[in-house]
């Protein structure tokens, strides 16, 4: 298995995990994060990681 982690705008995991699925994925989970950076700025993602059979 080969596992792909993207990032993604808070809300958007769904649509990443549709074209993952589209793509052949057999597995996807989501899951919220909070990104902090170095300049103080907080951003909500996705985090989706998609496991693929190779």
């Amino acid at each position: 298995m080969r596992l792909v982690t993207i990032k993604a705008p808070s809300g958007q995991g769904k649509s990443v995990a549709d074209i993952a699925f589209a793509a052949g994925a057999s597995r996807v989970s989501i899951r919220q994060a909070r990104q902090y950076t170095s300049d103080h700025t907080e951003t909500d993602l996705d985090v989706v990681e998609i496991d693929f059979n190779t």
